[in-house]
């Protein structure tokens, strides 16, 4: 079993090194340790988020693999915790289970030579597609993630991806487009897609539902 296959979630790594670790190394030093077990960064200002909240012996953010809440550093205010993903993995394979949320009829890309080639960072021109998705026309549909604000560079990254893709692998017919989204979109992004017609952006947001499990905690004649 490798490091990263002990742990279901990136959280629950951070928590085990700052367990293991916590008064020897930096939070830099300890985001850096669960970027490289996890493959996904983290940054310290999460560390320092988690280290409060096990003081006071509690975790405000849930662990899993569907959204977990985002640790965010503010000025004069302390560590707070916002309503996002942590880490763009977290929401990369939230909205590959869920791209039916994101647009009707879209699916994740698969090779129809090779099923083991899958639209989950797919490569292009010494990139990754963070999600290459295929929609109810058969067109493919680029889907670039980013966790907090969308800056006008991502469109940039986008279209050289909508590129590569309409040269190599899009066949007759097929057309190529994207879409961003991001927990925030700057006003800097709105203006660069503004004259795009194959971009669109959408921010996304997180709700936590509940629903009672099972008959327990049901006081006298209820």
């Amino acid at each position: 079993m490798t490091e990263a296959e002990k742990f279901r979630t990136i959280q629950d790594c951070a928590i085990a090194l700052i367990d293991r670790h916590g008064e020897e190394l930096s939070n830099s030093e300890l985001a850096s340790k669960v970027g490289e077990i996890m493959s996904s960064k983290t940054s310290p200002a999460c560390i320092a988020w988690y280290k409060t909240k096990l003081r006071a012996g509690e975790l405000a953010c849930p662990p899993g693999r569907d959204g977990v809440l985002a640790p965010q550093a503010h000025p004069g205010e302390g560590n707070t915790c916002e309503s996002e993903f942590a880490y763009e993995k977290d929401l990369q394979n939230y909205l590959a289970r869920n791209l039916e949320k994101l647009e009707p009829g879209l699916v994740l890309y698969q090779d129809a030579d090779n099923p083991n080639i899958v639209g989950l960072e797919f490569p292009v021109v010494g990139r990754f597609v963070d999600i290459l998705a295929k929609d109810r026309d058969g067109n493919f549909v680029v889907v670039e993630l980013k966790v907090s604000k969308g800056y006008d560079k991502v469109v940039g990254q986008t279209l050289r991806y909508i590129g590569w893709l309409k040269k190599n692998l899009a066949t007759e017919g097929e057309d190529v487009r994207g879409i961003i989204v991001a927990r925030e979109v700057t006003e800097d992004i709105i203006l660069a897609v503004s004259c795009l017609k194959n971009v669109r952006l959408v921010e996304y947001r997180l709700n936590i539902d509940f629903r009672p499990v099972g008959n327990g905690g049901k006081g006298e004649g209820m």
